[in-house]
């Protein structure tokens, strides 16, 4: 390269001698020179000449050299590892691991080409079969064409290199080989082609690998930064220190750092009503089903948070798992307890505690009952459920008797009173056995419910318990039953919109408290509700000031043409239907 540089020089050297000789200026200035000018001039341009050729030649040198040094150490450093160092032995077991993470760097690109040898035959079938490449956050893809300009870009290449857009890219590089540090051969595209080579962006390294769409003048980069292994190498040195200084086993140092953390979300509202004797219990109960799932050990990390290794669950099968019933005996007490839990999983600890608790903010926010349960209670309550005794209580719609609002009733043996129907729902709610109730309803009083319209009313966060729904809506479906979900729209709403549109497959949907401005016109309208019921508030409002009636007609408006109707407590009107003050308990 440098000698084609040099002869490349002598060339224009040459042209440019000729043409100063040639400019009438350069003659007269030359007149008074002892030499002829002829001779001064060509030496002068030569001279120059020289001097660019020799700095060039010594900065060729000087990055060849350091090209070479590099080399020599990162082969140093792969065969030599980190021997030698009886003080820090646990660094074999990081570069163990870096060495499995270049294998799996290795398995991105096999990957990768997999993908980039497909038989293309046209550009849209390029477009979709490099789509997911292009979707990779791990990696910088581009796709440009063979001037080096270029056609596409994933997202990580855009932000590395500080531009907005492709065509903002196109317009400060005009060939993307100038965005590299490293020497790049004036062929590069098709000289590098299908091989690896390690090059320098803004100080960072990675490696290369190009290869040709077929048929078409492109080529698709893949570059991989190679200084995460330096990254990898503190976080695991970070995990080793964590883990030994909180979990102090050696059987959890021994193992590799992947971790799934596991939260029970309700467990807030077991602790405020339970004493530490049951909630113990509790506790090794629940571990015990989680070393079902095949882990020998689990770590508790605070009263709501335990920890298993190498755990890569399959978060579905195992949710069912861990939110299946337990039973709790205390002397001649029972309680039951459905756990409501989120797995979290991550490379290390800090990661999977991370992702529980963005889990946490996604799935539930914590909404503390202010009803205090007494242990008389609890065990009453919990006795019923467990006895299959739990009574219909039920509430109609005095516009349609074939339609009952059906609520669960706990009866108290001794005195035959009914427990207060807040503190029922309340405790039943809190401790995530009101679908279960519920399903104890259905089943026990089936005849009674056939011929009617069943209308349960449910809060948006009961719903994520989705092993007791799914268990729920199995039995509708099985009994053929007319059930409609009336879910209070609150600030879960959002979160529990797909699991609204799942439950349409098996059942109808009605809101209750609309008009509190959870839930949108559109969601109203999309979700194509069976039920209405509009919040007690806007009802006041309407009864002290008819002029706001128009939020009532608005609503109307929106349900017109669907086959939804709107009901009330507290309103009379021909188009809403009033749900019945009195409160029945049915009992077949």
């Amino acid at each position: 390269m440098i000698f084609f540089f040099g002869i490349v020089l002598v060339f224009v050297s040459g042209y440019l001698s000729y043409y100063l000789l040639s400019l009438e200026n350069v003659k007269a200035l030359m007149e008074n020179f002892p030499f002829p000018y002829e001779f001064v001039v060509t030496t002068i341009v030569f001279f120059l000449s020289f001097i660019v050729y020799y700095f060039v030649a010594k900065s060729n040198r000087k990055v060849d050299k350091e090209i070479i040094k590099l080399n020599d150490n990162i082969k140093q450093f792969l065969n030599n590892g980190v021997k030698g160092d009886e003080e820090l032995s646990f660094k074999t077991t990081l570069l163990q691991r870096t060495v499995i993470l270049l294998n799996e760097l290795q398995e991105q690109y096999m990957e990768l080409k997999t993908i980039s040898d497909k038989k293309i035959r046209n550009y849209k079938e390029v477009a979709d079969s490099l789509i997911d490449i292009f979707d990779l956050e791990s990696v910088l893809v581009l796709k440009v064409n063979q001037d080096g300009k270029v056609i596409k870009a994933n997202k990580r290449v855009l932000k590395f290199l500080a531009f907005e857009s492709e065509v903002k890219l196109n317009m400060s590089v005009k060939n993307i080989r100038d965005i590299f540090d490293t020497a790049m051969p004036e062929r590069w595209l098709n000289d590098l082609l299908n091989n690896d080579m390690e090059v320098v962006i803004k100080k960072v390294k990675f490696r290369l690998h190009i290869e040709k769409v077929e048929r078409l003048p492109e080529y698709v980069l893949t570059l991989i930064d190679v200084t995460e292994f330096e990254k990898q190498k503190e976080r695991l040195e970070f995990e080793r220190n964590f883990i030994n200084k909180n979990l102090k086993t050696e059987n959890a140092l021994n193992k590799s750092f992947e971790i799934t953390m596991i939260q029970i979300l309700n467990y807030d509202h077991y602790a405020e009503h339970l004493g530490l004797g049951i909630l113990d219990l509790f506790e090794e109960k629940f571990s015990a089903k989680i070393k079902s799932l095949g882990y020998d050990e689990v770590f508790k990390i605070q009263n709501n948070l335990f920890a298993v290794y190498d755990l890569k669950p399959n978060f579905e099968s195992h949710k069912k798992i861990l939110e299946e019933s337990l039973i709790i005996e205390v002397g001649d007490d029972k309680y039951i307890f459905n756990p409501q839990v989120i797995l979290g999983s991550g490379v290390n600890f800090e990661q999977a505690k991370q992702q529980i608790i963005e889990s946490s903010k996604t799935f539930i926010q914590k909404q503390k009952s202010d009803i205090k349960y007494s242990p008389e209670i609890i065990k009453l309550i919990n006795e019923n459920v467990l006895n299959e005794k739990v009574a219909l209580g039920y509430t109609i719609l005095e516009n349609q008797r074939n339609t009952i609002i059906i609520e669960p009733v706990i009866k108290d043996e001794y005195s035959g009173t009914l427990v207060k129907k807040d503190i029922v729902l309340s405790l039943a709610e809190d401790f995530n056995i009101y679908l279960q109730m519920i399903k104890i309803l259905f089943l026990n009083n089936i005849n009674f419910l056939k011929d009617k319209k069943l209308i349960v009313n449910v809060k948006s966060n009961i719903l994520l318990s989705q092993t007791a729904l799914h268990d729920l809506l199995l039995l509708i479906r099985r009994e053929d039953l007319r059930v409609v979900f009336n879910v209070e729209i609150n600030s879960n709403y959002a979160i529990v919109f797909p699991i609204l549109k799942m439950i349409k497959s098996y059942a109808q949907l009605g809101l209750r408290k609309v008009g509190k401005g959870y839930i949108s016109f559109r969601d109203i309208y999309a979700l194509k509700v069976e039920y209405l019921e509009v919040d007690d508030t806007i009802i006041a409002l309407i009864n002290s000031n008819p002029q706001w009636k128009f939020l009532l007609d608005a609503v109307k408006i929106i349900l017109k043409g669907q086959n939804s109707k709107i009901i009330s407590r507290n309103y009379k009107d021909e188009k809403v239907f009033k749900i019945g003050d009195e409160f029945k308990v049915y009992e077949g």
